[in-house]
């Protein structure tokens, strides 16, 4: 598969930070200081060449200030851009690039809101078929939305009047703290108090400071990670159960609920 349409803004190579390199210029890494404005493509990745193992990905917090040390996870999936069956108003012809699509109504999507996250034909007799947006703008507010796509050729198939269309966002736009109950991937944790709104590093690899979930006796050397049930929000926990607990790490040092411990991630990507 190829790209021909692909947005190309803040996109370089990933980051390899030798040991002394200065990290604090306003269009370099500041891995601890949050910024009102974007300066590297969202889900940029930062390695540190230190021996420490550690890496970072750059994200774009929501509407609500996030937590220091606390777990991040993407935005919950909107319910109304997920199955959202085509009529005549969603017909769109074989290799077209930028086109109209039927939208559920109710959706919370502003212009730009799908800009590097996903559309996906999910249901119908050519089904399966997934594209790379490059932005999104409304024709009819609510009601049908205009998606440009970044795939060579565009659509590889028509979308048929009985198909339905998914739209996932990109997963690193948008992102909040880690809920007590998790409802989308957990992606990294914070450096610093994030302001609403501000774009940030979180580390994804490596040893960190992250917030240990209340009541939890967490074992140093043992798996941590998030745990059903919860009862802090952005924490990591003892992890009991293996097939729902999702773990993302090991305890380097524990600490009791609610405090500050150090964890290894070796899970996050």
């Amino acid at each position: 598969m190829s790209y021909t349409n692909y947005p190309t803004t803040y996109l370089r190579n990933k980051l390899v930070i030798a040991p002394g390199a200065r990290m604090d210029a306003l269009d370099g890494p500041a891995l601890w200081n949050p910024t009102a404005v974007q300066n590297h493509a969202l889900g940029r990745i930062l390695e540190l060449d230190d021996g420490t193992n550690r890496a970072f990905v750059y994200l774009e917090n929501g509407s609500n200030e996030i937590i220091k040390a606390g777990m991040t996870q993407s935005e919950a999936i909107d319910a109304q851009c997920l199955d959202s069956l085509q009529d005549t108003g969603g017909v769109v012809a074989k290799n077209s690039k930028k086109f109209d699509i039927q939208i559920d109504t109710g959706n919370a999507l502003n212009d730009g809101d799908l800009a590097g996250g996903w559309m996906i034909v999910n249901q119908g007799a050519l089904g399966g078929d997934c594209y790379f947006i490059k932005d999104n703008n409304w024709t009819t507010s609510d009601t049908l939305i205009n998606i440009e796509i970044a795939d060579q050729g565009g659509l590889r198939n028509a979308i048929a009047a009985a198909d339905n269309i998914s739209f996932i966002k990109n997963r690193f736009k948008d992102v909040i703290v880690k809920p007590t109950t998790l409802t989308a991937k957990m992606l990294g944790v914070t450096l610093s108090i994030v302001p609403a709104d501000y774009f940030f590093w979180a580390q994804w690899r490596g040893p960190t400071a992250v917030i240990i979930d209340t009541g939890d006796d967490i074992v140093v050397g043992e798996p941590v990670g998030h745990i059903d049930g919860s009862g802090t929000a952005g924490s990591v926990g003892l992890v009991s159960t293996h097939a729902t607990d999702v773990v993302v790490g090991q305890c380097i040092y524990d600490a009791a609920g609610a405090d500050f411990g150090l964890v290894n991630l070796t899970n996050m990507g």
